[in-house]
């Protein structure tokens, strides 16, 4: 399981298990109090090739339930031909 958030600079932050002992209660201690987040399945196909590539890591927004790369950010960030 991945809890992902909005950090202070508006990219998301991830909250990944390291093991599947975690339980959901420990992973969502290290969202801060009050701050929105989804809970991402890490054994989705699409969910765990995205999150393996780490290509644009730092374009990385929460937008509504999903984890997506913010294309104005990207640019911003990458450049241009990113």
């Amino acid at each position: 399981m991945i809890a992902a958030f909005n950090n202070s600079q508006g990219r998301a932050a991830l909250v990944i298990s390291p093991s599947g002992d975690i339980t959901q209660d420990v992973i969502l201690k290290a969202v801060p109090s009050g701050t929105p987040y989804i809970l991402i399945d890490e054994t989705d196909p699409k969910i765990a090739a995205f999150v393996s590539d780490a290509t644009y890591r730092d374009a990385w927004v929460v937008s509504g339930d999903n984890l997506k790369i913010d294309l104005a950010a990207k640019r911003r960030i990458y450049g241009a031909g990113a």
